[in-house]
C-alpha cells in the first residue's frame, strides 16, 4: 500500500526534476493524508487495471471452471493482487492470476467403483482392480485468506483491504460496435460518501474508456486520455461531485459542453460532452446537485461523460477517489 502512496506521491514530481524528489514526494503525501484523511483509504475499492489487465482473472477464473467445475469470483483473485502488487498491474498475467487456483479450490481423490468390465479379480485373472476420481470443491473466500496467510502470500492486516476491493461489484464486457472491452461498476453510494460523489445516478457505471494511454477513437492516434468516459444516454443527469465553485462553462473544441468546477486542495473536476449545463462561472454548488446533463457535443463518437480530476493540475484516474 505505501508504494502505491509513494508512487501516486511522486507524480507531482516532474521526470526532470527529481532531484527535488526527497522534498516533494513527502510533501505531496503529506497532501493526499490530509485531503482523504488518512493513508488506509487511499485507492481502494476499484483495482486500477487496464481492461486488458482485467482479463487475466476473468480468463483465469473460466479455465478454473473448465477444469475442475468450479465457480471462482474472478473479482476476489484481482483483489488479492491489487493489494499484492499494490494497484500496478503491469506485473500481472493470465499465469500469476492462475497460480491462486489451489487455494479457491480443494481436490480430493476418492474410491470408487470401476465399471464391470474394468474390474477384474474373476478366477485365474488379474487382481481385483481399484478405480479412482478426483472430485473438486470449492473453499469459502475466507479460507482461502487463511491459506494464503498460512503460507506467507499475505499478511493478516492486508485482509481488510482485499476487502475494500469487493465493496462494489465489476463485470467485464464488450462494445456492441467496436468489440472493445470495458468495465461495469454496481456502485455502492454508501461506500464512497467518505470521498466524492458518483458524477452520474445511475448506479451502474459503464467507463467505455479508462484512464491513461489509449487509441484516440477519432484521431486514431496513441495518446493520454486525461479522463474516464461514462457511457450514458443524452439527457442524463450530471451532478457535482463535491461543493465547489464553478470557474468554467461553455463551449470548447474537443470537449463540447463543458462545466469545470473548483474545490478545495486544489481539486478541479471536470464534465465534457455534455447537452446541456444550468450552471454558469462564479456559481456556488453543493456536492450532488445537478449541473446540467450528458450529451454527444465537441469530439465525440457517442454519447457519454468524459469525467477528468485534477489535482494541482495535473489530472489523476478519478477511480482513485471511489
Amino acid at each position: 500500500m505505501w508504494g502505491a502512496v509513494l508512487k501516486i506521491a511522486s507524480s507531482f514530481v516532474k521526470k526532470d526534476k527529481l532531484v527535488y524528489g526527497i522534498i516533494a514526494v513527502p510533501l505531496a503525501f503529506l497532501f493526499l493524508l490530509v485531503f482523504l484523511g488518512s493513508a488506509g483509504t487511499v485507492i481502494k475499492h476499484v483495482p486500477l487495471a487496464e481492461p486488458d489487465q482485467y482479463r487475466y482473472y476473468v480468463d483465469a477464473a473460466e479455465m478454473i471452471k473448465a477444469e475442475t467445475g468450479i465457480d471462482v469470483d474472478w473479482q476476489q483473485i484481482i483483489a488479492i493482487d491489487a493489494v499484492l502488487l499494490e494497484q500496478d498491474f503491469s506485473k500481472s498475467s493470465l499465469e500469476r492470476a492462475l497460480s491462486y487456483k489451489w487455494y479457491f479450490v480443494r481436490q480430493e481423490t476418492v474410491e470408487v467403483e470401476c465399471p464391470a468390465d474394468e474390474k477384474g479379480g474373476e478366477e485365474g485373472g488379474e487382481p481385483e482392480k481399484k478405480c479412482y476420481e478426483t472430485h473438486y470443491y470449492g473453499r469459502p473466500f475466507d479460507e482461502v485468506l487463511s491459506l494464503l496467510v498460512s503460507d506467507g502470500i499475505i499478511r493478516p492486516e492486508q485482509i481488510p483491504d482485499i476487502y475494500d476491493y469487493l465493496q462494489f461489484k465489476i463485470s467485464l464486457d464488450y462494445t456492441d460496435d467496436t468489440g472493445e472491452l470495458f468495465l461495469s461498476i454496481q456502485t455502492n453510494f454508501q461506500a464512497t460518501e467518505r470521498f466524492f460523489a458518483w458524477p452520474l445516478s445511475s448506479t451502474t457505471v459503464r467507463i467505455t474508456s479508462p484512464f491513461g494511454m489509449r487509441l484516440h477513437p477519432v484521431t486514431g492516434v496513441y495518446s493520454g486520455h486525461l479522463g474516464i468516459d461514462i457511457a450514458a444516454e443524452i439527457g442524463t443527469p450530471v451532478f457535482a461531485i463535491e461543493e465547489g465553485v464553478v470557474i468554467f462553462s461553455g463551449y470548447t473544441t474537443n470537449g463540447g459542453n463543458a462545466i469545470h468546477i473548483q474545490h478545495a486542495n486544489g481539486v478541479v473536476s471536470k464534465y465534457l460532452h455534455l447537452d446541456s449545463f444550468l450552471v454558469r462561472p462564479g456559481r456556488m454548488v453543493s456536492k450532488k446537485e445537478r449541473i446540467g446533463s450528458t450529451g454527444n457535443t465537441g469530439r465525440s463518437t457517442g454519447p457519454h461523460l468524459h469525467f477528468q480530476i485534477e489535482v494541482n493540475g495535473k489530472p489523476v484516474n478519478p477511480i482513485s477517489f471511489y
